[in-house]
């Protein structure tokens, strides 16, 4: 990071198709694999473990998606889905804004 800032090159994601069978006939003879940075999970875990003391104080003990004895993988997935809807919320604004 450099002055709060995330690097393109920690967001990239590199696929790899393997070959589920012997011959090839089919291009759904192939899987795809994903892989994201490594340096990405690793931030989203550092964010995650900043902000459950927060979430656990602010967040409703029937959502108990964020209660403190449910996995940290569960509150990543949260929370990259917050930072989703937060981007695209903003990016909605800027088109509006473009608009006018």
């Amino acid at each position: 990071m450099e002055n709060g800032v995330l690097m393109l090159t920690f967001l990239k994601h590199y696929i790899a198709l393997i070959l589920t069978v012997d011959s090839l006939s089919n291009f759904k003879d192939f899987r795809l694999i994903s892989s994201c940075n490594i340096v990405h999970k690793i931030i989203t875990m550092v964010l995650v473990n900043k902000l459950c003391p927060l979430l656990n104080h602010v967040i409703s003990p029937f959502q108990s998606q964020l209660l403190p004895n449910k996995d940290t993988f569960d509150k990543e997935i949260i929370l990259q889905e917050l930072v989703r809807i937060t981007r695209k919320s903003k990016r909605r604004k800027e088109r509006r804004y473009l608009q006018n």
